[in-house]
């Protein structure tokens, strides 16, 4: 009846309660035998030291009495010593003993009397025996005198006195230790009950009082769990309905009271959700069509552009002194202007792809500091003509590696660097590395204008600008900051910046050293390996457009790309723009004839070096030769022997074979256009594997290689070229823009025929001094 009366809380209360005071009483009584337990280890440990000592002072005094006796025998001295030292023993065990045996009256009597007696013996053992020893010694007394001595048994009864008293302390201890053990036993025994039957105990009612409040809780959380479903799944009619305990009863009521509510709310919600779909389609729409338009315009303003860069810089370098110095100056204004202006397209291009989602990610390896480099390299006109300096820092001057999108990073770098340059007149720009654990952090301190707190909050909004003349003076979109901070977001990092008015700005970049994507990476090395694939180029010169069909098919089998020409076009024109590694030449042609064409081609300077291959049907041989064609043919040609011809005279003309080494896509592609325009064949390898399979695969008769390339350096590649007999005496030519010690480049001297620094001249004579060493080279050989 009572329990009726209790609602829930106080029911598990008790029941909780009851367990709780059964689990300490148990506790309490096992901490009771622990203690005397420990306190019985104790006393036991104090025992058997006693026993110990006793056992040592039975060991010293046999020592002294086998020592006195063998002195009394002998006459030797060297019998006192154990005599003596087992003295010392003694003491010392008494003493210890004594120690150990405070309040223990039983002991402490036993040590008086073994004291007094043992002191008795010694007096006597000394006195008597080892005295009289000494006198015999001496000629003043006898030996009978001695042995008479020994046999009166005064020194064996008190011996034999010392003995029974220790042998009793003994005893009496071994009886105590008997005894407590006896105790340890029974105390574990009623450990183990009261633990046993107090655990079984408390287990039946955890039980109990478990099963209590599954029957009473249970019930109204399932219910309430399943009422939760029903609002999940918007069935809002069905409410709980259970008479229970007067906190369950209140529980359930205010949840039906809050379906209702939800339902209320959720209808509102819907209305407002429909006015809201109807507005962000019109937004989604402006937006589409916003981005659209950007997109649109900025590629058809960036066409054009990107010509009139491209036209501007090539008549810049084919004019040289041809042209006044007015109209040199006009073309680099020109120049400079279309560059400003296409940065600005180029940004707006960007945002428009943020916008419309189409900006992606691409991720490498490469070399933060080399990027870092680039950027200074393309800015740092900013700086001409003004009070500034610029510094550097790094936390290593040894490479750093990233894998992240090179592209996006050198962009984010181009706009800070090319924004302190700007809003500073004067002081200092400093560009800064450092790295924690895995995050880069990228510093860009300016001593410039500064931002004001009012505007530091907006500086990364689209198309915003700080206010000022300044600003005014420097334009810009107000998009470069917006663009930084959605390129550092992308690649997994987050833009920092602090500033104050008239004193500068510093821009703080955190990136990871590796947004770990695979994936993107293996399909963009894919590419970029299958974009340097050269494929051989044979032109075709005939008028049979079956002969035509016909050895394409047979060269398309050997991976050579086929170009078709009837002889009814300009051919000096054609192949001089297709620039093919070989040309088959049929002799009856319209127009012009073979023998013709083939005179135009050798006196050609451009196209002199490249193979010519004479098909016909008409037996001139000798002719041909003499008119300096590599080979002749009569038809009709088989497939074997087409191919064949092919491959021998291109292997022949080919004369040197050039593979180059660098990581530098652009200096690949540069080093591939000088060395095309020389005719000489070329491999490109954008790694040290790639070198040394391409090496194995086919020994160059040169290779060009860079210090710094991935998976394996410049030195690495060297070293295992030397040490493999089949390449080891291949020239190489080393073309690095790394800054070497003399220690490195003794070596390189000791192992390489040339070495170039990229960093010390221009790209153009970098390449021009390359050809020219091949050449001289290859020529004196």
């Amino acid at each position: 009846m009572v329990l009726n009366k209790m609602n829930l809380g106080h029911k598990l209360f008790i029941g909780f309660g009851i367990v709780i005071a059964l689990m300490v009483l148990i506790l309490v009584y096992t901490y009771i035998n622990y203690d005397n337990q420990t306190k019985a280890v104790d006393d036991n440990l104090s025992s058997t030291e006693i026993i110990q000592e006793s056992n040592s002072i039975l060991i010293s005094l046999l020592n002294m009495e086998t020592g006195a006796r063998g002195y009394a025998i002998s006459g030797t001295s060297e019998f006192l010593e154990p005599f003596y030292e087992g003295r010392e023993e003694y003491l010392e065990h008494f003493s210890r003993l004594q120690e150990l045996a405070k309040n223990k009256e039983y002991i402490e009597g036993n040590l008086k009397t073994l004291n007094k007696r043992y002191e008795k013996w010694y007096e006597w053992e000394t006195a008597q025996i080892i005295a009289n020893r000494e006198k015999v010694n001496a000629g003043l007394f006898s030996m009978e005198d001695i042995v008479a001595i020994v046999n009166s048994q005064v020194g064996k009864k008190e011996m034999d006195a010392i003995r029974n008293i220790i042998n009793n302390v003994i005893d009496a201890e071994q009886n105590t230790l008997n005894s407590r053990y006896d105790n340890l036993k029974k105390a574990e025994r009623k450990t183990g009950y009261v633990m046993t039957f107090g655990g079984f105990l408390t287990a039946l009612l955890s039980i109990g009082i478990s099963l209590f409040t599954a029957l009473t809780v249970s019930r109204p959380v399932k219910l309430l769990i399943q009422a939760t479903e029903n609002i999940k799944d918007q069935k809002y009619e069905e409410q709980v309905r259970l008479v229970g305990d007067k906190e369950l009863n209140l529980l359930i009521n205010r949840f039906n009271e809050m379906q209702a509510m939800i339902k209320y709310r959720e209808e509102q919600l819907n209305i407002k959700n429909e006015a809201l779909k109807a507005q962000m389609a019109e937004v989604n729409e402006a937006t589409k069509l916003k981005s659209q338009f950007l997109a649109n315009m900025s590629h058809e303003l960036r066409t054009p552009l990107n010509s009139i860069i491209g036209f501007t810089n090539r008549v810049i370098k084919k004019s040289g002194e041809s042209l006044p110095p007015t109209q040199q100056e006009n073309l680099l204004i020109v120049r400079e202007e279309a560059n400003h202006l296409l940065e600005l397209i180029n940004n707006l291009l960007d945002y428009s792809k943020i916008e419309a989602g189409k900006m992606e990610v691409h991720p490498e390896s490469f070399n933060l500091l080399k990027v870092i480099d680039e950027v200074y390299q393309m800015t740092k006109t900013l700086a001409e003509g003004q009070n500034l300096n610029y510094r550097q820092d790094s936390y290593t001057k040894e490479d750093i590696p990233i894998k992240s999108d090179r592209m996006k990073i050198k962009q984010i770098l181009i706009n800070l660097l090319s924004n302190a340059f700007k809003y500073s007149e004067k002081g200092t720009v400093a560009l800064s590395v450092e790295k924690k654990e895995s995050l880069y952090y990228i510093r860009v301190k300016d001593e410039g204008v500064g931002i004001s707190e009012e505007d530091i909050g907006h500086i990364f909004d689209e198309f915003r600008q700080v206010d000022g003349s300044y600003t005014r003076k420097v334009g810009g979109t107000g998009l470069g900051l917006s663009i930084t901070k959605k390129f550092v977001e992308m690649l997994g990092g987050k833009i920092e910046v602090c500033s104050t008015l008239g004193e500068g700005s510093c821009f703080t970049v955190i990136l990871p050293d590796d947004i770990e994507n695979n994936e993107i990476q293996s399909e963009m090395q894919k590419d970029e390996n299958s974009s340097l694939t050269y494929k051989k180029k044979i032109v075709c010169v005939d008028d049979d457009p079956n002969i035509q069909r016909l050895y394409k098919q047979y060269l398309s089998e050997y991976e050579f790309e086929t170009i078709a020409l009837t002889g009814r076009e300009d051919v000096m024109e054609r192949i001089n723009e297709i620039c093919p590694d070989a040309i088959l030449l049929d002799i009856m042609l319209p127009y012009k004839d073979g023998w013709e064409i083939l005179s135009e081609l050798k006196n050609n300077n451009h196209t002199k070096n490249i193979p010519v291959i004479m098909a016909s049907v008409l037996s001139e041989k000798n002719l041909a030769y003499r008119m300096k064609a590599d080979e002749y043919l009569i038809k009709p040609v088989t497939q074997e022997e087409l191919v064949e011809t092919i491959m021998r005279t291109i292997r022949k003309k080919q004369g040197i074979d050039v593979l180059v080494g660098d990581d530098d896509e652009n200096f690949l592609n540069l080093m591939g256009q000088f060395l095309k325009e020389e005719s000489m064949p070329y491999r490109l390898a954008k790694d040290g594997e790639a070198v040394i399979q391409e090496m194995l695969f086919k020994k160059p008769d040169v290779l060009i290689l860079d210090i710094m390339m991935p998976k394996k350096d410049g030195f690495t590649v060297i070293e295992e070229i030397r040490n493999r007999e089949s390449i080891k005496d291949t020239p190489i030519i080393v073309v690095t823009a790394k800054d070497l010690t003399n220690k490195e480049k003794e070596e390189l001297h000791e192992r390489t025929s040339i070495i170039i620094q990229k960093s010390a001249v221009m790209m153009d004579t970098v390449m021009e001094t390359l050809v020219k060493r091949i050449k001289e080279k290859f020529e004196n050989a």
